[in-house]
């Protein structure tokens, strides 16, 4: 039952991914970064959906 509780805390509780708003002068981007993995997205307003960050 422990590990149960500790695996939930680490996966489960803060959720998959960051989330971080990011201003630039009047516009303000939405990014999420992946906390396992490190894969980071930024919000594409106009249609909708994550866009990858390429490294």
């Amino acid at each position: 039952m422990l590990i149960a509780v500790i695996l939930f805390g680490l996966f489960i509780y803060p959720g998959m991914y960051r989330y971080i708003s990011v201003d630039r002068g009047d516009n303000s981007l939405a990014i999420r970064v992946h906390v396992i993995t490190g894969k980071t997205e930024v919000l594409n307003l106009v249609e909708g959906y994550w866009v990858n960050i390429e490294k």
